[in-house]
């Protein structure tokens, strides 16, 4: 969140499908994967499973998705290798710093910002 430009305009807060997700490859463990509908909840979803996942001992690597294109899924592996109830357990906690991170860029927002100005 930190660095970003300041924001364009206020987006409220609407959840997106949170899941685990085994991709069915060998060679990789499972993801957290969601389907962001606007690029602001791509920013902050991928802020928040960042974060929480780390602050967990997770090690999350982004893996799928590099760029916002709406509905498409985006997902982090998790190299720590934890088991599918793991994952799930830290769902909600996602859900709940995402929120925080949507209320942060709302906090930014002002009235008729044009970034060309600053």
């Amino acid at each position: 969140m930190k660095g970003e430009p300041k924001p364009e305009k206020k987006e409220s807060f609407s959840p997106v499908k949170l899941a685990v997700w085994d991709s069915g490859m060998e060679d990789k463990f499972l993801m957290i994967e969601f389907f962001p509908q606007t690029e602001r909840q791509f920013n902050v979803y991928n802020d928040a499973i960042a974060e929480v996942c780390e602050i967990e001992g997770l090690e999350p690597f982004f893996q799928v998705g590099q760029d916002f294109e709406k509905g498409m899924r985006s997902a982090w592996e998790m190299h720590a290798n934890p088991d599918r109830r793991t994952l799930e357990g830290v769902l909600e906690d996602i859900e709940k710093k995402a929120q925080e991170f949507m209320q942060e860029y709302n906090k930014e927002y002002k009235e008729g910002f044009n970034p060309e100005e600053e």
